[in-house]
């Protein structure tokens, strides 16, 4: 039997162990009750309160129009950015350690290349919404710097004489820049 890192045996099953991280990621702290640490699971329980209820505050408190200007100033943007990333790896990290902290026996093989991609596929779930809002953060940020000249970057004009421009240097002379807000 696989040694619980507190000294006990746990002897979990992994697909067990696998449900409680999963529900652990939707109720934090449960994964750490389950397994008998209840003063962390107590800290963490607090924490994602704490977490839901400021946002709550912020949502109810601010007015639809200060959200609107606050979306376009690139600093906010940028604090969003990096709370949106720190809120996924802890959240990824949350679910991998209330992994661990179950103690399910160990598996060889095929079981054990199963708990992987579970871990691996519940890691990505949970990652997914923090990264989509850290993305279209980034991208809005990206559009309220971009320099509006370059959407619309003119031809040049032809000054020497000679045969006209080919195809190919009119497309290269058109194309928009790789960072362009277009």
């Amino acid at each position: 039997m696989h040694v619980h890192p507190s000294g006990t045996s746990a002897g979990r099953s992994p697909g067990r162990a696998l449900a409680l991280a999963a529900v652990s990621a939707v109720l934090p702290g449960l994964a750490h009750w389950v397994a008998g640490r209840r003063r962390m699971a107590l800290v963490i329980g607090c924490l994602a309160v704490v977490v839901l209820g400021v946002l709550a505050f912020l949502g109810l408190s601010t007015s639809r129009v200060e959200l609107l200007r606050l979306a376009v100033r690139p600093g906010w943007l940028t604090a969003v950015i990096a709370l949106a990333l720190a809120f996924a790896l802890a959240w990824v990290v949350l679910v991998t350690g209330s992994y661990r902290v179950l103690g399910p026996a160990r598996k060889t093989g095929v079981a054990r290349v199963g708990v992987v991609l579970g871990l691996a596929v519940l890691s990505l779930l949970v990652a997914a919404p923090p990264l989509a809002v850290a993305r279209y953060a980034y991208l809005q940020h990206d559009l309220g710097t971009a320099s509006p000249s370059c959407c619309w970057r003119a031809t040049p004009a032809r000054t020497a004489p000679g045969p006209g421009p080919t195809a190919w240097s009119r497309r290269a002379s058109t194309r928009r820049p790789a960072r362009c807000c277009c």
